[in-house]
């Protein structure tokens, strides 16, 4: 039988990733409040758009609009969104490259 003689700084590896992924959810949830995203929104810019089930990649921001959430909606996601905060949220005009051939059936 062969012991694993680091299992020890394995264990504090694998908690310290656990612990790194935490922070970063963490600050992904700062970072992504609308207070302050918003002073970066400017119609131009470069946005990844990602979702927690697709990555639509890199798109342009075309305008984008504050609106206020009430507390009764707050429940709901608006788009893909599920973080909320008292200032509201935005909604983005995001111009996006999402097939790069037209098939034949598809043609006009």
């Amino acid at each position: 039988m062969i012991a694993c003689y680091k299992e020890k700084e394995i264990e504090h590896f694998d908690q310290f990733e656990a612990q790194k992924n935490e922070v970063r959810a963490e600050m992904r949830k700062i970072i992504m409040l609308s207070e302050n995203v918003g002073p970066f929104l400017l119609p131009g810019r470069l946005l990844r758009v990602k979702s927690e089930k697709a990555d639509w990649g890199w798109g342009v921001l075309l305008n984008f609009q504050k609106t206020r959430i009430n507390i009764k909606d707050r429940k709901k996601p608006i788009g893909f969104s599920k973080t909320y905060s008292e200032e509201g949220a935005y909604i983005l005009d995001v111009g996006l490259f999402v097939k790069n051939k037209v098939s034949v059936a598809n043609e006009l």
